[in-house]
């Protein structure tokens, strides 16, 4: 069954995501395994990122009642032809995908377990929240095209660091 958690991000937080996007991708490399667009790596330092991983920290926690934790972060910026290979995010448990510039068409796919397709109308800001079992992919895109990704896993990964 596939398992998605719609919603959208404030209008001029969105902006401001997209302007620091903007600013920091000429450091950014195609080097990520199923990415195949401009990626930041691997939790980048970019100043969005933690007050959106603490809040969708805190909607999970409301959802589930448990505590999850951001494990690892990174945005993507995709320009015409670009794409994303079929994949999923185990071994985490949550994955989150915020389209911060949505492509003209709809290129984000997700696959049920019956290997079923659904496309999503990507709309600037719309945030989706899923099960990191789930597969999923970005088709060739049309033109530009800006998203964030981050996983969590309910174990805390200082305190599993740290003893």
């Amino acid at each position: 069954m596939l398992s998605l958690v719609l919603n959208k991000l404030d209008k001029k937080f969105n902006n401001q995501v997209y302007k620091e996007i903007l600013k920091s991708k000429k450091n950014w490399k195609k080097d990520l395994i199923n990415v195949k667009s401009l990626t930041s790596g691997f939790n980048p330092n970019l100043s969005f990122f933690k007050p959106l991983s603490d809040e969708i920290a805190e909607y999970l926690k409301r959802d589930t009642g448990n505590d999850y934790y951001p494990i690892r972060w990174w945005a993507n910026y995709y320009k015409k032809g670009d794409h994303t290979d079929k994949h999923n995010h185990v071994p985490e448990d949550f994955s989150v995908i915020v389209i911060v510039k949505a492509s003209k068409e709809n290129v984000l796919t997700f696959y049920n377990h019956s290997n079923n397709t659904f496309k999503v109308n990507e709309e600037d800001g719309l945030t989706l929240i899923f099960p990191s079992t789930i597969y999923h992919s970005v088709d060739k895109c049309d033109g530009r095209r800006v998203s964030l990704a981050i996983d969590f896993k309910l174990t805390d990964p200082l305190k599993d660091k740290n003893g």
